[in-house]
């Protein structure tokens, strides 16, 4: 008998001896237990494996409803911000506008003030707002006192201790005339 004709029986009349003789079973599953796991150990593998499995796919599950739900959340926030950039975008347009409009409106303003100070109409008086002072020469002017024009007292005067008559308000920090001064300490050495 040659090997091949030996593999071929033993496959044949193998399941039978197992069934039939308990020793032999026995000797065969000890063989083969160093390299393969008995049933119920498999059974248990795979089973710890299955639920690994599924606790791995619910944990990805509530990991992925987190994700859908972040996401719609910056998708929301997305077209907020756009939706503020277009109307702040809007608002700055119409003040852009607006202070076209406005700088139109002083220039030409302006354009007619110049040409009112250049051509004064005829028989007009220069309006003064109520303000009226009299100068020192006698004269009421209208409007306020010129730059280099001497102070209106207003009807108060001074009299110095030298005599002369002074209008106006005393000068601060002048010193008086007629009073004698002390004289000044000598350092002696």
């Amino acid at each position: 008998m040659d090997t091949q004709e030996l593999r071929q029986l033993i496959i044949k009349e193998l399941p039978a001896l197992m069934q039939s003789n308990e020793a032999f079973r026995a000797t065969i599953l000890d063989i083969s237990r160093a390299e393969f796991a008995d049933k119920t150990e498999t059974e248990s593998r795979l089973n710890l494996m299955m639920a690994t499995h599924e606790q791995s796919m619910a944990k990805w599950d509530e990991h992925h409803r987190a994700l859908i739900k972040l996401t719609k959340s910056v998708d929301n926030l997305e077209q907020r911000l756009e939706q503020k950039i277009a109307e702040d975008r809007q608002n700055r347009e119409e003040s852009h506008k607006q202070m076209i409009a406005l700088t139109s409106t002083i220039q030409n303003l302006a354009l007619k003030s110049e040409s009112r100070r250049e051509s004064p109409q005829m028989g007009r008086k220069p309006t003064t707002f109520g303000r009226e002072s009299t100068a020192m020469d006698g004269k009421t002017r209208r409007g306020p006192p010129k730059v280099g024009r001497k102070p209106t007292t207003f009807g108060r005067e001074s009299t110095a201790m030298d005599g002369k008559t002074r209008r106006g308000p005393p000068k601060v920090g002048r010193k008086p005339t007629a009073m004698a001064r002390k004289p000044k300490k000598s350092k002696k050495f």
